[in-house]
């Protein structure tokens, strides 16, 4: 998985609870709405990826600049979209409200590691193609999800 960054665009500015800059300790954090634009490669592919409303904080004094959760949340969103993966969401639906599984049954049942389970869904890592297609097999074919149920008795 590799990132390139491309360009980033100011698109507005907005001031909630006062923070401290957590670098310099003299300044206050800004939070301004960018658009974002990186390459991103998977399985040898490199495409372009744009997120928008991204929130980032910077300091009115030294300048530095931070991404949050949110930022990482719609940038991993934004690289699932634009190579056609399931989303962090997606897989959570899949295991929890189609199949009515704990992450622990899921990863008995499938093969696949508990944590790595837990990373997708919480969007720390983006599962590759093979995996993905596994995911919609299971989520399209409920025959597989039984076969599956059969091995692992």
């Amino acid at each position: 998985m590799t990132r390139t960054k491309l360009a980033k665009m100011k698109k507005t500015t907005r001031t909630s609870k006062r923070r401290r800059c957590p670098a310099c300790g003299q300044g206050w954090l800004e939070t301004t709405i960018v658009r974002d634009r990186f390459v991103h490669e998977e399985d040898g592919i490199r495409r372009p990826v744009l997120v928008e409303d991204v929130p980032i904080d910077t300091c009115t004094e030294c300048a530095e600049s931070f991404r949050g959760p949110e930022a990482s949340r719609l940038h991993h969103e934004a690289v699932c979209r634009t190579f056609g993966f399931l989303t962090p969401r997606e897989i959570f639906d899949l295991r929890e409200k189609i199949l009515r599984l704990t992450q622990e049954e899921f990863a008995h049942l499938t093969g696949i590691g508990l944590a790595t389970i837990s990373r997708w869904e919480r969007g720390r890592l983006v599962q590759n193609r093979a995996m993905d297609r596994y995911l919609r097999v299971l989520r399209d074919n409920p025959a597989s999800v039984r076969y599956l149920k059969h091995l692992s008795a």
